[in-house]
């Protein structure tokens, strides 16, 4: 606040005194319309009395200033809430410790997972039940209200087909994408388009399971093709796009593709990136790409350079022990990167492309 001297303030003038000496009336003398008595002007107010009107003055002034740099300062009120930093995360289903790491190793300090919005892999809630249900009541409660800026659901159970009819307005795609808007603006689902295989059975009793890729590749057209309407469908009602799918099946196409060409290091057979023969789960590959994936929709922002302390990926299938599956090479994860990115950058319903 600048210091102001009172003896320097200016004065106020009346312009209804009369000159000293002068009577008569006002008009013939300024032309006021207001008549005044005649009489002799009163003799000017001392050093004294002009020092005390200024100083009052002054007093006013320091009143009214001082008042407004009072409420901007309770504008400013470091007590006041602040909307948190970083991105919260919801996740239910597969892989999450795996996309965890690769936004710590991405620098997102400040982005972090909602415990209470957080599920098993289970995917049969989201089969039998259906709607906001399937993800259990705490869920429910933390994403209605606003806790959770973005939702990841990654399970086997992603295509519409498996969803037992539970489809449009009724399906938990759309009923979670209801209840985190609800009361966060800025709310989205990143729905996971899982890599179902097609096997071909063994034609020899105790043969092995056979990987069909081109079977494999007809199946998950369709599927995303029945996925992508449920998406528009939630976001024709939003009015905006709160649903996104995260392209994984596309990007693990990609993928095989490379390795049928024999463009990617140690494997040969796309059918190896599954470790059990007459199983989907995926290897230590497919885990990371997954990984990979689930971080550039949800940050849109590429995992290309990324140094990711995966280590050694674990499996463990139903009634084996669990078993290690190795751990990338920088050759492999280089290539992984780059089709993740890759795919889900140039896919529109990821929700990021230009």
């Amino acid at each position: 606040m600048p210091v102001i001297d009172p003896m320097n303030l200016p004065m106020p003038s009346n312009p209804c005194l009369l000159p000293d000496g002068a009577s008569g009336s006002r008009s013939e003398v300024c032309g006021c319309s207001v008549e005044h008595r005649t009489s002799t002007r009163k003799p000017a107010l001392s050093a004294k009395g002009k020092r005390g009107i200024a100083f009052h003055l002054f007093l006013v002034w320091l009143l009214v200033a001082g008042g407004r740099t009072m409420c901007m300062a309770a504008d400013a009120d470091p007590k006041a809430p602040q909307a948190p930093a970083g991105l919260r995360i919801g996740f239910f289903g597969y892989w999450s410790g795996e996309t965890a790491a690769v936004v710590k190793a991405a620098g997102g300090a400040n982005d972090r997972f909602v415990p209470a919005a957080m599920g098993s892999a289970s995917a049969l809630p989201f089969m039998k039940v259906g709607g906001a249900a399937a993800v259990g009541k705490r869920a429910a409660q933390s994403l209605e209200q606003g806790e959770v800026d973005a939702l990841v659901i990654c399970l086997w159970s992603s295509y519409p087909g498996r969803w037992e009819g539970h489809v449009g307005e009724q399906s938990t795609l759309s009923q979670l994408a209801d209840l985190g808007k609800k009361n966060n603006p800025e709310f989205r689902i990143l729905w996971h388009a899982f890599m179902m295989p097609s096997l071909d059975k063994p034609r020899t009793q105790g043969g092995k399971y056979v990987f069909n890729l081109p079977k494999t590749k007809e199946g998950l057209g369709n599927d995303r093709r029945q996925l992508e309407a449920e998406v528009d469908g939630v976001n024709k009602r939003h009015g905006r796009r709160v649903a996104c799918i995260i392209p994984f099946a596309d990007a693990a196409l990609t993928l095989m593709d490379q390795i049928a060409a024999g463009k990617f290091p140690g494997v040969t057979d796309p059918g190896a990136l599954f470790p059990d023969d007459d199983s989907f789960s995926p290897g230590r590959q497919l885990m990371a790409l997954s990984a990979y994936c689930h971080y550039a929709t949800l940050c849109g922002k590429s995992p290309v350079g990324l140094k990711v302390p995966f280590g050694e990926f674990q499996y463990a299938s139903k009634g084996k022990p669990s078993r290690s599956l190795g751990a990338l090479t920088d050759e492999e994860d280089a290539i992984l990167q780059r089709i993740a990115w890759e795919t889900v950058s140039k896919y529109p319903y990821a929700g990021i492309a230009k």
